[in-house]
């Protein structure tokens, strides 16, 4: 992460620590209870990036916070019982949830970098905002779905190519890490200049 953040934005002030403003799905809470796919990952980042000095600040559904860790919610309950509503009911959480933080972190403004997880609106948003002199450079880690492949719209998946393409156009200050080098290798050639080297899941 350190290289990530050094690569984006070039050298640090080392008079403080590393500040990362982690943005976190609002759909379970931390520290995980259960299963938890995204979250996990995300709870064993922080933990790590502490143990290396870094300051990281979350923004996440506020049910449970990671001890020592300052966190920053719109939702004080996790949101799960919402996420398998008609798009157009569970959207608008997701949206507000994203905005809500890209608000603070302006209104902080003293972040070296965001660290998305939010999958496709927080791209979305975020390559925009992005341009921005006041937003600092984003890394959004690609947990999943995978890019879309001729076998997966054979078998009747939307076809996401389109959104990844678009998006390529106009990446601002994103990028993009995977999880593992499968997932990455079908990624659209729009992407390739914004993509960072491979974060094992493991």
């Amino acid at each position: 992460m350190l290289l990530i953040g050094a690569a984006l934005r070039g050298p640090f002030n080392m008079s403080r620590p590393l500040r990362v403003a982690m943005l976190a799905p609002p759909w379970l809470t931390m520290p995980v209870k259960g299963y938890a796919g995204v979250e996990r990952v995300i709870q064993s980042l922080v933990e790590e990036l502490r143990k290396l000095n870094v300051e990281v600040v979350m923004f996440a559904n506020g049910e449970r916070e990671l001890k020592g860790v300052t966190t920053y919610s719109l939702y004080n309950i996790e949101q799960y019982p919402e996420i398998h509503r008609p798009s157009y009911e569970s959207a608008p959480i997701l949206g507000a949830h994203v905005q809500f933080s890209l608000n603070k972190i302006i209104e902080d403004g003293k972040f070296d970098i965001v660290h998305d997880h939010t999958e496709y609106l927080g791209p979305q948003v975020l390559a925009w905002a992005s341009m921005r002199d006041d937003v600092p450079p984003v890394v959004h880690t690609k947990h999943g779905p995978p890019f879309s492949t001729k076998s997966m719209n054979e078998q009747g998946i939307p076809d996401n190519t389109p959104y990844w393409r678009q998006l390529g156009g106009n990446m601002g200050k994103l990028y993009l890490v995977g999880i593992s080098d499968a997932l990455m290798v079908a990624a659209p050639n729009e992407l390739r200049h914004h993509i960072l080297p491979t974060v094992y899941n493991a």
